[in-house]
């Protein structure tokens, strides 16, 4: 197995958002911000990876048998690790290239403050562990922005990554695991299982046991409901504890189907093809907010995804 760390700064998501408080040096873009911001963005199913390299070069010869003259490698498992020896993710199968690649331009204008940025690692498989269960694994790396680790180490990070993968599929119920299963009938059994783990907790936690929009705070009414679908969403944002909202049953139906949305502020948007009489009966109102305070900016991409693509207007 061909193994790759990769030192990056500690952020929660890498998808897109800039928090104040990343941790570790490295490259940053023209506007200021970190290269490795976008390392867990899919576009197209594809991954683009940044890891500081030395005259942003990956020696793929001497290190993975690469023939001289490749431009790149397959097949390689990418550790992203951050600057407590945590492991932050992987890519799994990755084509990792010699020399850094320009991001495409119709990718490249779809990423927030990317300019000067580029890529020297992809993949169509990644996984991101949430930041709080992130665990100092990667010992032997030190301050190294490349490393290529060794038999004891990569034996540990393997049997992690068997572990993780093995909880994660408990987790998340895959569409082959039901084939038998359609539709409504389907949907509904992944929200069951999703709602009955780690998401559901987070959101029962996030949002203080208590619907974003109306208060209702009986537990048993509350579901955890996606900003942006689980259908839309890879593995890492269908658990992504910003990728949600704590509704009760009346609000959490509007927002799936996309009659009512919000602001980066949180303040309701309400189709147009809910009529008055709707309104009322439905409890919604144009008074009606979510809290500045349950709104990061990780989650505002969420909620303009769902303005964009799920809101009827």
């Amino acid at each position: 197995m061909k193994i790759l760390y990769c030192n990056v700064r500690e952020m929660d998501e890498y998808n897109g958002f800039v928090i104040d408080d990343y941790h570790g040096g490295g490259s940053y873009t023209e506007n200021n911000v970190p290269l490795e911001v976008n390392n867990f963005t899919r576009h197209d199913n594809l991954y683009y990876g940044y890891v500081q390299s030395t005259h942003d070069t990956i020696d793929i010869q001497r290190n993975f048998g690469a023939s001289p003259n490749a431009d790149y490698i397959d097949g390689v498992l990418v550790v992203w690790v951050c600057h407590q020896a945590k492991i932050v993710g992987f890519y799994i199968d990755a084509t990792v290239y010699r020399k850094k690649q320009p991001i495409p331009d119709n990718i490249a204008a779809q990423r927030s403050e990317c300019e000067g940025a580029g890529y020297n690692i992809t993949t169509k498989q990644a996984i991101l562990i949430p930041s709080e269960q992130r665990k100092r694994i990667v010992t032997g790396m030190g301050r190294c922005n490349i490393w290529y680790g060794n038999d004891e180490i990569n034996q540990i990070v393997q049997n992690y990554l068997n572990d993780y993968q093995k909880a994660l599929n408990e987790l998340i119920c895959t569409v082959e695991a039901n084939s038998d299963i359609k539709g409504e009938e389907y949907e509904c059994l992944v929200k069951q299982r999703v709602n009955q783990g780690v998401f559901r907790d987070q959101m029962i936690k996030r949002f203080h046991k208590r619907c974003a929009l109306c208060g209702v705070s009986n537990e048993s009414f509350l579901i955890a409901s996606h900003i942006k679908p689980w259908s839309k969403s890879d593995p890492n944002e269908k658990l992504s504890k910003f990728n949600g909202l704590l509704l009760c049953p009346n609000h959490d139906k509007l927002f799936d189907k996309g009659y009512i949305s919000f602001s980066d502020e949180g303040h309701i948007m309400i189709s147009s093809q809910l009529s008055d009489t709707d309104k009322i009966f439905l409890n919604v109102n144009d008074k009606m907010r979510i809290s500045d305070e349950l709104i990061s900016e990780e989650m505002k991409v969420y909620l303009y995804y769902h303005r964009t693509n799920v809101f009827k207007g």
